[in-house]
């Protein structure tokens, strides 16, 4: 099951959940895991709708991953709950032809834009936007400054939607020395940052990696202007392993995990 490493992330209470979550993975370990949990848990909420932007696993993966920890994305996927957005498949299926298409940022930018308007007509629906590898983009002659303008955009008409309470990005990106500068800015963007790491003395049977939890903080000083600047914070640490069918989370140095 996936509650117990999204209750450590700070991601079940709906009320606290941060309104744009960024996923680093370093090099070495792969924090996708993060992204099936979300999936699996969102969708669990009927009026929660989905549009995963899918660059680093097909659906099956999806759907085998949500399978094994308790949650059936067949259902909302064919009830369109889920849009699942295939770009690997459709590059495939265009022999490639219409890359500059598929890969065309506006395109893409007005594609979210109506799935957003399309799916909040009621008061209490919810959607999340998930992008589940934008490292993928720059395979594509890509620069980073316009992938960066590309999430900047989004971001800013999420945030001066009248709906902007109900909408949820998420980002995944290597957090790798290769994408510092895309990381650095992406971040800047983000109201959670969740960073998934290898343990530095290697694999170990019995852990995964370390996972920290960043959030921002807004400054409470008596000072006028800097109340105005917001940073974030270290909020937590924790160990965490991939089971086959759920997914533990340890406390570092807890009982039992001989590790350092």
């Amino acid at each position: 099951m996936s509650s117990s490493i999204l209750m450590a992330c700070g991601l079940t209470d709906e009320l606290k959940t941060p309104k744009v979550i960024f996923i680093k993975e370093n090099s070495g370990v792969d924090g996708n895991f993060l992204i099936s949990c979300l999936l699996g848990q969102r969708l669990k909420q009927r009026d929660h709708k989905i549009f995963l932007h899918a660059t680093h696993h097909n659906f099956q993966h999806y759907s085998n991953a949500c399978m094994k920890l308790g949650s059936n994305i067949n259902l909302p996927n064919d009830s369109g709950q889920l849009k699942f957005h295939d770009v690997k498949k459709l590059l495939f299926d265009s022999n490639f032809h219409n890359s500059t298409e598929i890969i065309n940022y506006e395109n893409l930018f007005a594609t979210f834009v109506t799935f957003i308007n399309e799916n909040l007509p009621h008061e209490s629906n919810r959607i999340s936007i998930i992008f589940d590898d934008l490292s993928f983009y720059l395979n594509f002659n890509s620069h980073e400054n316009d992938l960066i303008k590309f999430i900047e955009k989004i971001v800013e008409f999420i945030e001066i939607h009248p709906r902007r309470n109900s909408i949820f990005l998420v980002l995944k990106l290597n957090n790798s020395e290769l994408y510092e500068y895309l990381c650095n800015n992406l971040a800047i963007f983000s109201d959670c940052e969740l960073i998934v790491s290898q343990l530095k003395s290697g694999r170990f049977r019995e852990v995964d990696g370390h996972l920290d939890i960043y959030r921002i903080k807004s400054d409470e000083s008596g000072d006028a202007q800097q109340q105005l600047i917001d940073f974030k914070v270290k909020e937590k640490s924790i160990l965490f392993k991939v089971n086959e069918r759920n997914i533990k989370v340890f406390v570092p140095g807890e009982f039992g995990i001989k590790i350092v």
